[in-house]
């Protein structure tokens, strides 16, 4: 079974619906599916199971405005992203990584 690692800048699943119908149609087609997204309202806990799909949640300061909002905002996603994927790949392993909504950090 292929294990994938969907990870999530901006947007938490499952109400970003690409992101989550990506996540459900692997995990149908027997992908061993995990996502790593960060904290919104009312989304709290950082390991979550959801129809086989492992959510990982992690803290971003506050949406950012502004050339050092989005500075540290960016910092902590990709702080927390390769913290998270670092523990994934150490636990299961992945085989495919798909980068959901990443900062845009070439413009």
């Amino acid at each position: 079974m292929a294990r994938v690692l969907l990870l999530v800048e901006n947007l938490p699943s499952p109400f970003d619906r690409r992101v989550w119908q990506e996540a459900t149609t692997l995990a149908a087609n027997g992908y061993d599916v995990a996502t790593h997204l960060p904290h919104r309202t009312g989304l709290r806990g950082t390991r979550r199971d959801h129809w086989g799909i492992r959510i990982l949640r992690y803290d971003l300061p506050l949406e950012a405005s502004g050339a050092l909002g989005y500075l540290r905002e960016y910092s902590a996603a990709l702080w927390h992203t390769f913290r998270l994927a670092w523990r994934e790949h150490r636990r299961t392993g992945f085989d495919i990584v798909h980068a959901c909504n990443p900062p845009d950090l070439c413009s």
